[in-house]
């Protein structure tokens, strides 16, 4: 009898450790499927990240050739089909060979239309292709153009300002003493415009100043530069000057152009204006000086 208990208790527990040990086994099955089934999600919400992707992404073979793009990508693609037809651009083809060459990421510029890119494109090599991602800039160049252009031109005129001025002065001089030619430099101011500002307004005041940026602009020839320095002073630039001479008739023109009136709102007003002219090499080796005596001038 105590034999057959003692069986019966061996039986009972290996019994006991063989359900436990299936339930393990159920456990850890029903474990891989919940990560199985959570990988197959997270894959599908990968897999629909591009296309949900509100900047274009595409996939490019080794090649060059179009494998995948986004709805995104829709314009792009577009605009290709119009310019070069079932291709992709050169730019393009040419960053996918330097990033399998250079085996890592390349970023370079794609524009298409009105629009710039910012691509960077990521080889792939045991696939044979790359993942091309792109940004759009263009408000971001345009703001920082824009930021760039009120750093060197005169908001009223939309001249060069002194600061574009003198810095094309510097590049003019170097370039002139090793190819051996003359620059000349032209400062003038206008006459009574004091006068005239306190007179008629500031208003009027911009108006005429306006007309005379058109005016110089009107006589100078291709190369020259015109800027305005503030104020009621300009600035000539002839960075290819035959003579002296040459530099004279310049201002005869400026001379006989601001003689004729000038309309300012309904009425005529008559401006005339003084010219200082430098050149170099007679009258300065550096760009302040060239300035400053044609300011004397």
């Amino acid at each position: 009898t105590q034999i057959e208990n003692d069986s019966l208790i061996q039986i009972f527990f290996r019994n006991v450790s063989i359900a436990f040990e299936n339930l393990h086994l159920q456990t850890e099955l029903l474990r891989e499927i919940d990560v199985r089934k959570l990988r197959e999600r997270e894959n599908i919400e990968l897999a629909r990240l591009p296309e949900e992707a509100p900047m274009p992404v595409l996939r490019i073979s080794q090649d060059g050739d179009l494998l995948y793009a986004n709805s995104a990508s829709a314009p792009l693609i577009s605009e290709w089909a119009v310019q070069i037809g079932d291709r992709t651009p050169n730019a393009v083809r040419t960053a996918v060979e330097y990033a399998f060459a250079a085996a890592r990421p390349t970023e370079f510029e794609l524009a298409y239309g009105d629009r710039m890119l910012e691509a960077i494109i990521t080889p792939v090599p045991p696939a044979g292709y790359a993942n091309l991602y792109c940004k759009d800039v263009t408000e971001e160049k345009q703001a920082r153009a824009e930021l760039e252009h009120l750093a060197t031109h005169d908001p009223l005129t939309a001249l060069p300002n002194r600061t574009l001025f003198l810095e094309q002065l510097r590049a003019e001089m170097n370039d002139a003493r090793r190819n051996h030619r003359a620059i000349g430099v032209s400062v003038l101011d206008l006459d009574d415009f004091k006068l005239v500002n306190d007179t008629m307004g500031h208003q009027a005041g911009d108006e005429l100043r306006s007309e005379v940026a058109r005016r110089l602009k009107a006589t100078t020839r291709d190369g020259d530069l015109v800027a305005r320095f503030g104020g009621d002073e300009f600035a000539i630039l002839q960075p290819s000057l035959a003579s002296l001479a040459d530099a004279g008739r310049q201002a005869q023109r400026v001379v006989e152009a601001l003689s004729e009136p000038i309309m300012v709102g309904d009425r005529p007003v008559n401006v005339g204006c003084s010219i200082g002219i430098t050149t170099i090499p007679d009258d300065g080796d550096n760009a302040a000086t060239l300035y400053r005596n044609a300011d004397m001038a």
